[in-house]
């Protein structure tokens, strides 16, 4: 329960004006919210969207693209933090988790 100041009005006696001041307090229920809006609001997101890993080998130069998909491939070769660390040099955010997901198959790629 929720306690709300309510003004009560009642007129002043030396002008008829009303006067403010005089406070009760008024007990208002709090509505309750439904609950099955607010499990689907907040829910597990459905996997989609495109992977960053693709995003990113879009936006680079081919060449360098075709260097890094094979890097991406080389598992033995480079870590997925170190090719973490080339996405970011080379001005694309891309995360370890999303290169170990991309690597997997487990990403959104065509």
């Amino acid at each position: 329960f929720k306690v709300r100041q309510v003004r009560r009005m009642h007129p002043c006696p030396t002008d008829g004006a009303p006067n403010p001041t005089p406070l009760e307090a008024e007990v208002v229920k709090s509505a309750i919210p439904d609950v099955d809006a607010l499990l689907a609001a907040n829910g597990k997101m459905k996997p989609g969207g495109t992977c960053s890993v693709r995003l990113a080998l879009d936006e680079l130069d081919k060449a360098v693209a075709d260097k890094m998909t094979v890097a991406l491939a080389d598992r033995r070769g480079y870590s997925a933090t170190g090719l973490s660390n080339v996405f970011r040099t080379l001005g694309q955010d891309v995360g370890r988790g999303a290169i170990e997901r991309h690597r997997r198959g487990a990403c959104r790629c065509d």
